[in-house]
């Protein structure tokens, strides 16, 4: 039998009870998902999907990651609620992917682990379901493994396992959509400008997944992503680089120096500081040229943390930290920063 994987933390249990209760069907797992948006997010489903079926004995193809494909297969259906059209259409394109991949290998039967999400319309998923079976001639096989104490083993059965635990479905509009009604900012969709890990990102989850195999404790951590900044001395625009966690009341200020200290400037609004680039060299013992180095290849989260926290009186100071080539003493400042500040959940072995 084909099982159509969508995501581990809702396949580890189907998959378990697939086996007890088809012992002579040979199951093989094909994670097929386009619609998965950013592809760190896919990569770190897929990584999960593998440890799962590792331990449980079966195998797992792959499908094309085509989200060319599915982005042109629901234009127009953007703003869709969950369980609409969109859904519909992004059931069918899997399922019947799925067939076509059961019918290539000679398996007569298919069914999907999107069967085991609470948060899927059960009659929709069977209809599509039917509908695909019928047009590739492939059974497809229902069944029902929430009911009856099936939500609570199956979160058992995932935190056993050492699972990820997603907060979205899995595509972009689906995401966008939820953030809308709560406000919130979509962190799984900022690139940064250069590689770099930082906490709650899917790469950071890509990381901890690779090398979890236990219960996963989730950490509440104050997440922040810096969307756009910039410096003017005398109205000169300065190459800079924020500080990770600086923030302000206002997008764009102008400031005064108050003081310098060890040749920082600290200016007169919102604890705002010009720090030289020298500085942070010598403090995490680097040799950055020029701050435009710098802003393309940044020290670690951990290694700028450590500097943030060198120049600030108290760990929660969020204040615009600024590192410049060279600070002007005489100059009038003007700063623009634009920032995101959300809650979330790191994990963290216990």
């Amino acid at each position: 039998m084909l099982v159509h994987i969508c995501c581990s933390v809702d396949s580890h249990y189907f998959l378990t009870r697939l086996k007890a209760d088809f012992p002579n069907e040979k199951l093989i797992g094909f994670f097929y998902n386009p619609n998965i948006h950013p592809r760190v997010e896919y990569e770190l489903r897929l990584q999960d999907a593998r440890k799962s079926c590792g331990k449980l004995g079966i195998e797992l193809i792959e499908g094309r990651y085509d989200d060319v494909f599915w982005y042109e297969a629901v234009k127009g259906l953007e703003s869709c609620a969950e369980k609409g059209e969109r859904c519909e259409i992004c059931f069918d394109k899997r399922f019947e992917e799925s067939a076509k991949k059961a019918a290539e290998l000679g398996i007569k039967s298919f069914t999907s682990t999107l069967l085991q999400s609470p948060l899927k319309d059960k009659e929709q998923l069977k209809n599509s379901l039917q509908k695909i079976s019928q047009k590739h001639g492939v059974d497809f096989v229902f069944v029902d493994y929430l009911s009856k104490g099936g939500m609570e083993a199956q979160n058992k059965a995932a935190k056993e396992a050492g699972l990820y635990r997603q907060n979205y479905c899995g595509c972009s509009w689906g995401l966008i959509n939820q953030r809308a009604k709560k406000d919130e900012p979509i962190f799984e969709s900022f690139s940064a400008l250069a590689p770099r890990i930082l906490p709650s990102s899917a790469e950071d989850r890509l990381d901890f997944y690779a090398k979890n195999s236990g219960e996963v404790f989730r950490a509440r951590t104050l997440d922040y992503r810096c969307l756009s900044a910039a410096i003017y001395a005398n109205g000169e625009l300065l190459v800079s680089y924020p500080l990770l966690y600086s923030s302000s009341q206002k997008e764009s200020f102008s400031a005064n120096v108050l003081l310098e200290r060890d040749g920082v400037l600290y200016l007169d609004k919102d604890g705002a500081r010009v720090v030289p680039l020298q500085k942070m060299n010598e403090f995490l013992e680097k040799s950055y040229k020029n701050t435009r180095e710098l802003i393309f290849s940044p020290p670690t989260f951990e290694e700028e943390m450590k500097f943030r926290l060198s120049l600030i009186k108290h760990p929660f100071d969020m204040s615009p930290i600024f590192v410049v080539d060279e600070p002007i003493f005489d100059a009038k400042y003007k700063i623009e920063l634009k920032f995101a500040i959300s809650y979330s959940a790191m994990e963290q072995t216990p």
